[in-house]
């Protein structure tokens, strides 16, 4: 097997001959220095004479005032304050008013506090014994319906005389009493409301106990005959 050919460096021989450039030229350095001034600056110079202030002339600025308008200035502040005295002791006055009044009204609040205090104790007594009255009422009510008869199934008229109608289903029910009942009864009238097609019952009251209880053994003898 052939050995390929090699190029020297330098020799025109070779498939490969080498060749020179220009732009491979070896650069320079160069060497820049700068210098920097400084600049000072002078010193001021320290003053050798101090100002002298100025003195003020008369007539500059504000006028100046008279003794006239002071005089005037004390005497209304003078009459300022004994108006403001002369109030002080009107308030003063007011407020002693005030006081007496509040004084008066704390006296008058205690009494209503006290009379308050004892109407509400003579309402508690009052309402007991009310209690205690209403309780005998009803006591004395029962009693008193005990001297009462009632009476059922009466036919209810427009026009009735109906203590008329019941003193004579009494006189029929016991004829010895007859002549006796307008003594005996004390009233007959009729209880409830008025309705239509209802007749009340009729409550008969008896002068004594004794006439109702006598009066009420016969009813219950007639109604076993």
């Amino acid at each position: 097997m052939p050995k390929p050919k090699t190029a020297v460096a330098g020799s025109s021989l070779g498939p490969y001959p080498l060749m020179s450039h220009d732009y491979a030229a070896p650069a320079s350095e160069e060497m820049m220095e700068t210098q920097s001034v400084s600049v000072r600056r002078p010193l001021e110079s320290t003053p050798t004479k101090i100002p002298v202030p100025q003195k003020k002339v008369e007539g500059d600025g504000q006028p100046e005032v008279s003794n006239v308008a002071i005089l005037d200035a004390i005497n209304n502040l003078t009459a300022m304050m004994e108006l403001f005295g002369t109030q002080l002791k009107q308030n003063s006055v007011m407020i002693a008013e005030l006081s007496k009044s509040v004084e008066f009204n704390a006296k008058e609040i205690k009494n209503c506090k006290s009379a308050s205090s004892n109407l509400g104790k003579e309402v508690s007594k009052m309402a007991k014994e009310n209690a205690e009255l209403k309780e005998r009422v009803q006591e004395l009510e029962c009693y008193k319906r005990r001297w009462n008869l009632k009476l059922r199934g009466l036919k209810e008229k427009t026009e009735e005389r109906t203590r008329d109608e019941v003193l004579g289903i009494m006189a029929k029910i016991n004829p010895q009493w007859s002549t006796k009942l307008e003594n005996m009864v004390d009233s007959v009238h009729r209880v409830g409301k008025l309705e239509t097609g209802r007749n009340r019952q009729v409550v008969i009251q008896f002068t004594m106990r004794y006439y109702r209880d006598e009066f009420w053994r016969r009813i219950l003898q007639y109604a076993k005959i």
